[in-house]
Formats: structure tokens, C-alpha cells, sequence
């Protein structure tokens, strides 16, 4: 019995000496000064403050904890003031609810060594850890939001591109199959992208820290004042796949490859719809469309007719 009253007295006491606010005093040394104020401003560099507030209901509130390890759904984290630290054993175990700096949602999965989190829950105090089984969880540190940007392809690798947007600033844009691509009003395939294009808006979720942008939409620039002609030319490679696709036709003695978007007009010599699997090497094709500004060997097509079927 006297030693669960010491517990409980020695708890208590903590739970004093915590929810007054802690200042630094003249014993502090200066590596304790050093470390607490690279803590507060590093918390504060990522929009946290440093806080920790224990209520009389055993419920906690800390902001701008260190995550020092995270071993599945248990999250240990550091805050420290002045030479003083107070080591936190976060439970997450709970399904708590779990959001970025900017209100996205998370998961206990994306909280890394090193993040800065804030955490609200109840005191489970057990060991030299003070224990909290966690309702929410804020990662400060994963600061992903809903933007946009406009600029000029500069790069591309895989599924990858680099944009160069207006203020001179180089973002990576990723995409996946979900990713939608345009043209005017046309649904086109990644690989139609080329070095010089321009991207008039692209949308989806920027990390700042990494400076990436998830792509969910690219809207490509179309120049109003470039005029759509026909060419006509002989079909140069065979045509494997629906829309969007490519191929290359000579014509007027220079080679084009023809991207071809979903939902254009792809007619036989009668004028009828036909799949553009058929056509074949050699067909008299031609094309309505324009060439490309950044690209002047590629023909963005409205419409594709075989003269020869």
C-alpha cells in the first residue's frame, strides 16, 4: 500500500510540475539551452508549438513532440524543456484519428523518426515513459495539401515529369493510372508528352517538404492561334492498341507521329467508324489536326480517316 501511495503522490506531483510552464533558469547549461531551443524552433519551423497539458479527467494534450522510434502502433516521442526531457510512449494502437499539418487524412503508417506530432489522449503512465493511449494524432511534419501549378515541361522519366513553373521554381509531378491528361477537350496518353510543353493547370496533393506533387489532373496548353489542316501521308508503323495511342505516317516528305486521344472521330473511306487496330502499314491515312508548338514532327489529331478501307 505505501508504495502505490508513493506512485500515485509521485504522479501527481509530475502531473503539477508538468502544467506549469517550464523556463530555462541559470543552472542550465549551455548544450540544454542549444538542444532546447533547436526542439521549440524545429516544432515551430514545421507550424507546432510545444506544449504539454495533463487534465484533471487524465486526459493529455502534448504538441510538438519528437518521434524517436515507431514500432508498429507504438510511437515514442520527445519533448523537451530547457535540460529537462519527457519521454512519451504514444499508444496508437486504437485506430486514433490521424491527420496532416494541412487536414488531410493520415495513418499511424506515415508517421516516420523525426516527424514533430501533437497527440491527445489518456494518461496510461507505466515505467519511466509517460504513457498515452491516443484518440488523434497531428503530424506536422507530412505537410501535403491540395495545389496547383501551371509551367513547362522540363524533364521527363517514367511516369515522372519535371515542371517548371512560372516563378521559376522545378516541381516533380508523379502520376498513376489514375491520373487524367488533356488536350483541349481531347484524353491523352502520358507517354504524348514531350520536353516544352506547356501545362496550363495541373491539381492533386503537393508535399512541400519534397517538393511532389501527386498528380490527379494535367490540363496541357492548346494554342488557339495555331490552324488544324489535313495531311495526308502512307501509314509507316503498325497501330497495336486503342485510344490514346501514336503512329507515324509520311507526309509532304517529313515523318509525323500522330497522337491519337480517346473519343476522336476514326473513320474508313466510306466515312464510317472503324477500330484503328485495322489499319495497316501502308494505308493512305489522313489526318485533321495541328502540329504541335514544342514539337513541330507531332500531329495532334480530331480526326483520323483510312483512304484505303
Amino acid at each position: 500500500m505505501k508504495n502505490i501511495l508513493k506512485t500515485i503522490t509521485g504522479i501527481a506531483l509530475a502531473m503539477i510540475l508538468i502544467a506549469v510552464p517550464v523556463y530555462a533558469t541559470n543552472d542550465d547549461n549551455e548544450h540544454g539551452n542549444n538542444k532546447r531551443e533547436d526542439h521549440k524552433q524545429e516544432a515551430h519551423n514545421v507550424g507546432s508549438t510545444l506544449e504539454v497539458h495533463i487534465y484533471d479527467s487524465g486526459r493529455v494534450l502534448v504538441r510538438g513532440a519528437k518521434v524517436t522510434t515507431v514500432n508498429g502502433t507504438n510511437i515514442s516521442a520527445d519533448t523537451l524543456f530547457g535540460g529537462s526531457n519527457i519521454s512519451w510512449l504514444v499508444d496508437a494502437s486504437g485506430t486514433p484519428k490521424v491527420i496532416r499539418r494541412y487536414g488531410g487524412n493520415s495513418s499511424v503508417s506515415e508517421i516516420q523518426v523525426g516527424d514533430y506530432i501533437s497527440f491527445n489522449g489518456a494518461l496510461t503512465t507505466t515505467g519511466a515513459q509517460w504513457g498515452v493511449k491516443a484518440t488523434s494524432i497531428k503530424n506536422w511534419s507530412v505537410q501535403v495539401k491540395n495545389s496547383s501549378f501551371s509551367g513547362t515541361i522540363s524533364s521527363i522519366t517514367g511516369t515522372s515529369l519535371v515542371l517548371l513553373t512560372e516563378g521559376g521554381k522545378s516541381i516533380t509531378i508523379n502520376t498513376d493510372a489514375n491520373t487524367k491528361i488533356t488536350k483541349g477537350d481531347a484524353l491523352i496518353a502520358f507517354a504524348s508528352l514531350v520536353v516544352g510543353d506547356k501545362v496550363s493547370k495541373t491539381e492533386g496533393l503537393y508535399n512541400n517538404n519534397t517538393n511532389i506533387l501527386m498528380a490527379k489532373t494535367i490540363r496541357l496548353y492548346v494554342n488557339p492561334v495555331l490552324n488544324k489542316r489535313t495531311f495526308e501521308g502512307k501509314l509507316t508503323s503498325t497501330i497495336g492498341a486503342l485510344p490514346p495511342t501514336t503512329f507515324t505516317f509520311d507526309s509532304e516528305g517529313k515523318t509525323y507521329t500522330v497522337n491519337v486521344p480517346v473519343g476522336i472521330s476514326i473513320l474508313n473511306k466510306d466515312w464510317l467508324q472503324i477500330p484503328i487496330t485495322s489499319f495497316v502499314q501502308g494505308d493512305t491515312v489522313r489526318v485533321y489536326g495541328q502540329v504541335q508548338a514544342s514539337n513541330t514532327s507531332m500531329i495532334d489529331a480530331t480526326v483520323v480517316r483510312n483512304a484505303s478501307r
